[in-house]
This record gives C-alpha cells, structure tokens and sequence, in this order.
C-alpha cells in the first residue's frame, strides 16, 4: 500500500456542470468520519473517527466500547493509508477503510449555510 493522505473539504465545484455562482457551497464537503482497518487482508480490527457535529473540530475516537476525544492531527496521523506501525514487537498495517463526507449545503444536518 502506498501512503495516502485526504482532504478536511471536499470540493467538487470543478466537477460539477452548470453550477451557478450562489449554488457553489451545495458542493462543498467537509470530512466528518474515517474507518480505519489495522490488521492484514482477512484479519484484523476496525475503528472509527467522528467528528459529530461537521462544524466543529471536535473528533472523537470510537475504539470498541473505548470512546476518546482527539485532534484531526491525530486523526490523520493514524488514518494515513499504507505503512505499518509498531505494536508491542508486532507490525501492523493502519489504513483507512472509508472517508465520509457531510454537508453539500443546508442539507438539514450540519451541513454548510
């Protein structure tokens, strides 16, 4: 796996055909989730990130029934895609499972105004 690292935003303005100048904020993103799978292809362990109210930068870290409060840095830090990481004389393979996005607009949940 090589390392991959993803956007706070995401914006498909550029992807988008004939948006007008006032619609541009319905395609604008912001991370609000990552699933991060460590283990091997068949095997492993799967947690989440959330960030539960799209605008603010609290994230928090559901591990199982451990749940933490964390910086985004820690979020990309440990979601990079690709690599190992050492763990008590073991390596494990960190990588994001999926990455969502929230907003679009006044989508009624968070979402940008």
């Amino acid at each position: 796996n090589n390392r991959f690292t993803f956007p706070m935003e995401l914006d498909l303005k550029s992807v988008c055909v004939d948006i007008e100048k006032d619609e541009e904020s319905l395609a604008l993103y912001d991370l609000q989730s990552v699933v991060v799978h460590v283990g091997e292809y068949g095997s492993g362990h799967y947690y989440a990130y959330v960030r539960p109210d799209i605008r603010s930068d609290s994230w928090f870290r559901f591990n199982d029934h451990d749940v933490s409060k964390v910086s985004f840095h820690e979020v990309a830090k440990d979601a990079y895609g690709g690599g190992n990481r050492k763990k008590r004389k073991k390596t494990k393979k960190n990588g994001f499972w999926s990455l969502l996005f929230g907003g679009g607009g006044d989508s009624g949940w968070g979402g940008r105004t």
